[in-house]
């Protein structure tokens, strides 16, 4: 009579499994600010040179550098423990990108401009999910380009992501296709709004509303003054220190849209 038996796994300690984690995530931290770090590259490069070079975040960079690594050298089995865990990572950005945003910020938009938010991501999410039922896209699919066109481009694909439980190959898609859309956008949008004799006002608000990524600027833009250079340049005048009580910041600077950077400028 013949017994089964059981073998069981020796446990592995904490420390060890966290240990074993390191490379990836090491792996992981370093792909990240290499595509930084081409994104800096290229548009230093552009501006150096005087070109209009496209402008490709780093976000796709490092997609196209992880493509190139498994396609080529591949990854080896010390790496992929910590790699798995790159879904944390992707939710702690969201989280952390999120927290940058005050109630009282969006609220200083106005009835006007949150009502124009609420339209473009109602058409954004329409006209998306029509051309997906049209093109035979996967529901899924389907589902990050919406939101990924009618919200905040990467971080809201990223974000909708495990919340519908996406494959990693329908996110890669619709982030690439955001991206070359946003790219497309950069050109497109001047042409737009000088085609329908925009404003400068009417053209800021309609530009911004359809946005694809967000501007870090390391000051409150809140009361400056704010108008469109012979170029395309925006030039910024002021912005706000504190509110309680109101004081008022001395800064002049300029957005060039090609490289998506705040010059300061002598006042």
């Amino acid at each position: 009579m013949s017994e089964a038996v059981a073998i069981q796994r020796p446990a592995v300690a904490l420390p060890w499994r966290f240990v074993r984690l390191l490379p990836g995530i090491a792996l992981l931290f370093a792909i990240g600010y290499a595509g930084k770090l081409a994104e800096t590259l290229v548009k230093d490069y552009g501006k150096a040179h005087h070109l209009a070079l496209p402008n490709i975040e780093y976000v796709l960079w490092a997609i196209l550098i992880g493509l190139v690594i498994s396609n080529t050298a591949g990854v080896a089995q010390i790496f992929r423990p910590g790699i798995a865990t790159y879904d944390f990572w992707l939710k702690a950005g969201i989280v952390l990108l999120g927290a940058r945003f005050l109630l009282g910020d969006v609220l200083k938009l106005g009835g006007v401009s949150l009502g124009l938010v609420v339209i473009e991501i109602g058409v954004a999410i329409a006209i998306m999910t029509v051309l997906g039922r049209w093109f035979k896209l996967k529901p899924k699919l389907t589902s990050l380009l919406a939101v990924g066109s009618s919200i905040c481009g990467v971080s809201a694909i990223i974000a909708a992501k495990g919340a519908i439980e996406a494959d990693d190959d329908d996110a890669a898609f619709a982030i690439a296709a955001i991206l070359a859309l946003g790219a497309f956008g950069l050109f497109a949008y001047p042409a737009i709004g000088h085609f329908l004799h925009m404003s400068e006002h009417a053209f800021g608000v309609w530009a911004v509303t359809g946005a694809f990524a967000t501007q870090t600027i390391p000051w409150d833009l809140f009361c400056n003054a704010m108008t469109f250079l012979p170029d395309g340049r925006v030039l910024t005048v002021g912005g706000n220190l504190q509110y309680n009580p109101f004081r008022g910041i001395r800064t002049t600077t300029v957005f060039d849209p090609a490289t998506e950077r705040f010059s300061q400028v002598q006042d």
